[in-house]
């Protein structure tokens, strides 16, 4: 047993709760964001009016995934662990027993049992299993694929190169001088402006970008180091990969399935 068990929103556990609720009509508040409603037969969790989980008596949970949920909400209520799959860089969910006995092995753990976080995948909370993961979505390579690689390749050493050397040393303060955040100070880095400072090998002026844009994380430090540098452009290539990979036409992506449809026959 863990420490998710004692607050997981099992079936017998919801209805404990609506019994308490002041209003069945109005659900009954969770915390400050979550609120849980009776819907026939089922529970349903909605996040500020969304709907989040469809809870059933047989104790399977249909998950559903509104933009700007809190990731603690699935650990808490729900023994799930969110994540950005390592492989494909998409939204990912695992058990957070599975998560747990991962340990140093995350990302190899993380790449065979984390299912993709599609509108409609059934959790059972008993097995802590998922019941209808989707497959990945298949990624055709094309030709451009070989030569892009090789030239991030080539861009990530000649940046490690350059902020071993302290070649960006100086930017902090020329970027943030009064160590004062401003949002508007600097325009927002695009896909296409990122795409551009790699194809035109310009790792001091993508250094900058990241750190104009970056706000009080950045004006916050006291002083750069090689690591800190290149895990901000990996994190920051890695949110943007598949519209940059589209800019350089690396590859033509195919979705076996529809996320309406699936979310449709997993609550039919």
């Amino acid at each position: 047993m863990g420490w998710w068990h004692e607050t997981r929103l099992t079936y017998a556990r919801g209805m404990e709760l609506m019994n308490k609720a002041r209003s069945k009509r109005q659900g009954k508040p969770i915390n400050y964001k979550l609120r849980l409603f009776i819907v026939g037969e089922n529970l349903e969790v909605r996040f500020n009016g969304r709907r989040l989980a469809l809870i059933r008596p047989n104790n399977t949970a249909v998950l559903f995934f509104p933009p700007n949920a809190y990731g603690h909400f699935w650990g808490k209520y729900f023994g799930i662990y969110r994540v950005t799959h390592p492989k494909t860089k998409k939204p990912a969910v695992m058990s957070i027993r599975t998560w747990l006995n991962c340990g140093r092995s995350f990302p190899t753990a993380a790449n065979k049992h984390a299912v993709p976080a599609i509108d409609g995948l059934e959790f059972d909370f008993e097995t802590e299993t998922f019941i209808n993961p989707q497959p990945w979505p298949e990624r055709k390579q094309t030709d451009k694929a070989g030569p892009w690689r090789g030239k991030i390749s080539k861009f990530r050493r000649t940046m490690k190169l350059m902020a071993k050397m302290g070649a960006f040393d100086s930017l902090m303060y020329e970027v943030w001088p009064e160590r004062k955040w401003d949002c508007m100070r600097y325009p927002s880095l695009t896909n296409k402006e990122f795409y551009s400072l790699i194809i035109n090998e310009q790792p001091y002026q993508m250094v900058r970008r990241i750190m104009e844009t970056g706000g009080p994380h950045w004006a916050s430090c006291t002083k750069l180091s090689e690591a800190h540098i290149m895990y901000a452009f990996d994190t920051e290539y890695n949110r943007r990969r598949d519209t940059v990979r589209k800019l350089a036409g690396c590859y033509i992506e195919e979705i076996p399935h529809t996320e309406a449809d699936h979310a449709l026959a997993s609550t039919a």
